[in-house]
Parts: structure tokens; sequence; C-alpha cells
């Protein structure tokens, strides 16, 4: 009677080792796939990420090269007029200037 015990047991202890070991190999399985699950989705979403900034510099430099285009016009503008300006009274200011100084 002792005998059928500890074969029971035993085999019972087999038994539940191999489904331990199942169990750690499916594991071990699953934990692979959710690493390299884990990789893929961190590359999808650097690679996403990456089109999105390289998206934006581009906008902002399109922005930039059109709101330097507006600048330079307005720069070239008052330019002009103070050209125009000094063309038409640099005469007068250096009289002015020359009547200053024999005063």
């Amino acid at each position: 009677m002792p005998d059928i015990i500890i074969r029971q047991l035993v085999e019972m202890d087999k038994t539940a080792r191999e489904k331990v070991d199942a169990f750690q190999k499916e594991k071990d399985n699953f934990d692979a796939f959710l690493k390299l699950k884990k990789q893929e989705l961190m590359e999808i979403h650097t690679k996403e990420t990456q089109v999105k900034i390289e998206e934006t510099i581009t906008k902002f430099h399109l922005e930039l090269s059109e709101r330097k285009a507006v600048l330079m016009a307005e720069y070239e503008a008052i330019l002009n007029d103070i050209n125009s300006i000094y063309k038409q009274n640099r005469q007068d200011w250096v009289d002015e200037i020359y009547k200053a100084c024999l005063e």
C-alpha cells in the first residue's frame, strides 16, 4: 500500500513538473512575443514621430521663408523711402549744418 501511494505521488509530481515546464515554455514564448511586439511598436511610433517632426520642420522653414520675404520687402520699401527723403533734403540739411557752424 505505501508503495502505491509513493508511486502515485511520484507520478503526480512528474505530471505537475511537466505541466509547470510546459507553462514556463509558454510563458517564455509569450514574453519573447511581447518583447518583439514592443520593439515593433516602438519602431513604428519612432518612425511616425520622426515623420511628424520632419513635416513640422519643413512647415516652419516655409513659414520662415515667407516671413523673411515679407520683412525684406518692408525693409526695402523703408530703405527706399529713407533714401528718397535723404536725396530730397540732403542739400537743405548740409546748408543748415553749415549755417549753424558759422553762427
